[in-house]
């Protein structure tokens, strides 16, 4: 037998097939799912909670205005993915199938939660909240009872007018973005954790109260979100009128972000990122702006922050 030096043609052929990649041009199936975690089935129990109060949710609607996969040497799958809104309550739901994508590790994989519009999906929400939110520029609506520890109830109805992005995600296995496999599907999902909005803290062991919004309701219209203007977090006032105190005696505080303007109950609220990547134990790079909820104007900026996962 002849060495293949002798053929240097079928040579070089030879080398370049065994370096080449053998999944180049295979493709793979992408689907994303939002799902509202055990609290969007469940609600919250009183034993979660430091003030004993338990929630119960009626509708937790979620603006998903954006979905992207790319890489950081700047490719991208250019998905045809469009804006929707989808209510949580019951969970999961699909918001976006897709075939043909590149199979490969997707390390640059982002979502962003912007306000409605009237181009906007409307995947299983109520039509009346649905529009609320484009009037409201709400890209998070949630409503539900607030219960007290001796069972009174409060209603509310808390809006968010406020964009978020979510990027340089990263899953429970500590490693960014996901990987789609060869003829395969991989499963992408926006978990949404309802109880950040009952977070006493920006800093790590929040605690959940409920007592200081249930304190502003009026016994008429549900608790919304620019009812909670009228509780500074200097000082809150609990259900019975008097300075809001704890179990032991001392006076509830709520710890904010380290950033300017945040003076209120609403302001703190305003604040919070609810977005988790494939799970609660995946996290994401976050960029906030909340919006002049009074005027309901787009691109009234009167907030911006990046948070680090």
């Amino acid at each position: 037998m002849k060495a293949l030096s002798t053929y240097p043609a079928l040579g070089t052929a030879l080398l370049l097939l065994s370096c080449t990649d053998p999944y180049s041009g295979a493709s793979g199936r992408v689907v994303l799912r939002a799902r509202g975690g055990n609290e969007a089935r469940d609600g919250i129990k009183a034993a979660q909670f430091a003030d004993g109060y338990a929630v119960e949710y009626e509708h937790a609607l979620l603006s998903v205005s954006q979905f992207h996969l790319r890489t950081t040497d700047g490719e991208d799958a250019n998905l045809e993915y469009s804006p929707a809104v989808v209510d949580l309550i019951p969970t999961p739901v699909t918001l976006f199938e897709a075939d043909g994508v590149p199979a490969q590790r997707w390390d640059e994989v982002g979502f962003s939660s912007h306000p409605p519009d009237e181009k906007t999906r409307n995947v299983n929400a109520p039509e009346a909240l649905f529009e609320l939110m484009i009037e409201k520029s709400y890209s998070f609506l949630q409503t539900g009872v607030l219960i007290s520890p001796e069972g009174e109830r409060s209603p509310f109805e808390l809006g968010f007018p406020v964009r978020i992005d979510y990027f340089s995600c990263t899953a429970g296995d500590g490693k960014f973005g996901i990987v789609v496999p060869v003829n395969g599907e991989a499963e992408t999902e926006v978990t949404w954790h309802l109880t950040h909005l009952f977070f006493d803290s920006f800093a790590e062991d929040s605690a959940y109260r409920a007592e200081a919004m249930a304190a502003v309701y009026d016994g008429e219209q549900p608790v919304r979100t620019e009812d909670r203007e009228e509780q500074p977090l200097g000082s809150l006032v609990g259900a019975d009128g008097a300075p809001l105190r704890d179990q032991n005696g001392n006076p509830v505080i709520y710890i904010p972000p380290q950033d300017p303007g945040v003076r209120s109950l609403r302001d703190f609220v305003l604040r919070s990122r609810f977005g988790h990547f494939n799970g609660l134990s995946g996290s994401c790079n976050t960029e906030i702006e909340v919006l002049d909820e009074s005027s309901g104007a787009r691109d009234a900026l009167t907030f911006r922050r990046v948070v680090q996962p």
